[in-house]
């Protein structure tokens, strides 16, 4: 589904080009959203190892949303819905601001037949 697609420009910060330790809490969240772009089983992986290290490494400053948002995402994909929720909504907490959140919430509602969850999904209470 659409709501799981993580594919766009790096955030602000977490660019390419910008001087990032890789083996910073930053650094392994630029790894993992740069393995996403591979859209294979390896890369997934990876990605799901370098999120894992982000967070544990923490110091993520105004990106701590997006790694929880990838950490969710990968969970509700490994099929742990609860965790998945869990962490979406820490995702939400850190970052009420980080629209894809609200999206992949309201997807793990409609996904689990949860509908009138749903309308309360995409809003930001």
């Amino acid at each position: 589904s659409s709501c799981w697609q993580t594919s766009k420009p790096l955030p602000e910060g977490l660019e390419e080009d910008a001087d990032i330790p890789e083996d910073s809490g930053k650094g392994q969240l630029r790894k993992a959203l740069l393995a996403l772009r591979g859209r294979g089983t390896s890369e997934y992986n990876e990605a799901l190892v370098a999120t894992d290290k982000a967070l544990d490494l923490g110091d993520l400053g105004a990106h701590e949303g997006l790694a929880y948002n990838m950490k969710a995402t990968f969970e509700w994909l490994m099929g742990d819905a609860s965790s998945a929720m869990d962490y979406i909504q820490k995702s939400i907490s850190l970052d009420p601001q980080l629209t894809q959140s609200y999206v992949k919430r309201a997807c793990m509602y409609l996904e689990n037949s949860e509908f009138m969850c749903y309308v309360v999904a995409l809003s930001p209470n």
